[in-house]
């Protein structure tokens, strides 16, 4: 329920041999079909619109592909493929080089840090690196998802939720961990950040 249809879609038919003998469109209400064919063995084919994931049609198989075998006279339904919109999450890792948890002007970000995203049960699901402005991204089904970084040598995670601004405090706690975020089809979520800074020393004799 609250499923939309995806009209427009391409939609390829396939025999045995792999020779096209089918093409079509899905139709206002998602549906397509193949009509008068010989019994045998087929294979069809979608290609997603741009922007769409691909997830597990219903008989568990190639998320694109699905095979079908007809008998003479048979109707075969049920050939149906599952595309999302993919969510988007990410931001920033940057050196707080104040240690007051917000993203000041002039804070550089911190590139080469892996970050790790994991789902709801805490399995890492993919994991990156910061860029040269110490930024990063992941694309994702929609879900609950959070964000782990592997905090370098000789940096320590600034405080969590400081400053009241989603989009420049730090997000993660001192276990380098991010709380639970969920996202729906097609929404983007850039303020999961991470502040790091340096200790110092001070002393003699």
């Amino acid at each position: 329920s609250g499923d939309t249809p995806i009209a427009g879609v391409t939609v390829v038919l396939k025999d045995s041999a792999g020779n096209v003998v089918g093409t079509t469109t899905t139709d206002a209400n998602g549906n397509y079909a193949f009509n008068n064919l010989p019994a045998g063995s087929y294979t069809v084919l979608e290609s997603n619109k741009p922007g769409y994931l691909d997830v597990n049609d219903i008989d568990g198989g190639n998320p694109n592909s699905i095979a079908v075998n007809l008998n003479p006279g048979q109707i075969s339904s049920g050939n149906d493929f599952v595309d999302e919109l993919p969510a988007t999450l990410g931001d920033r890792v940057w050196e707080d080089k104040n240690a007051n948890g917000v993203q000041d002007a002039g804070e550089s970000g911190i590139q080469g840090v892996t970050v790790q995203l994991k789902d709801n049960t805490g399995t890492v699901v993919q994991t990156t690196t910061t860029d040269i402005n110490g930024n990063y991204g992941f694309e994702v089904e929609p879900g609950t998802y959070s964000v782990a970084i592997v905090t370098p040598g000789g940096y320590v995670v600034t405080g969590q939720d400081l400053g009241g601004n989603e989009a420049t405090d730090s997000d993660i706690n001192a276990a380098g961990q991010s709380a639970p975020v969920t996202l729906a089809a097609g929404q983007n979520n850039p303020n999961v950040d991470a502040g790091l800074y340096q200790l110092a020393e001070l002393g003699d004799r």
